[in-house]
């Protein structure tokens, strides 16, 4: 990622949320935008096996859902 620490990742087409889990690595914080539900599937469980503290990502529901981690 070339965005400095801390700074702010859009993925407006998140698939299977590889670039959210890059935010966590990289202490990056992350938009995730994702409309297919298989993928959404994939992103929480990717997003899942990380120790993540309670809130530090969210999911809200519009007709799309949107992931926000705090790296």
């Amino acid at each position: 990622l070339v965005t400095p620490k801390k700074g702010l990742v859009l993925d407006t087409f998140a698939g299977t949320g590889t670039t959210g889990e890059a935010c966590i690595l990289e202490d990056r914080v992350g938009y995730l935008i994702e409309k297919e539900k298989s993928y959404i599937i994939d992103i929480e469980k990717r997003l899942g096996k990380h120790n993540l503290k309670p809130k530090a990502f969210n999911i809200i529901t519009f007709p799309k859902k949107i992931f926000k981690l705090k790296g």
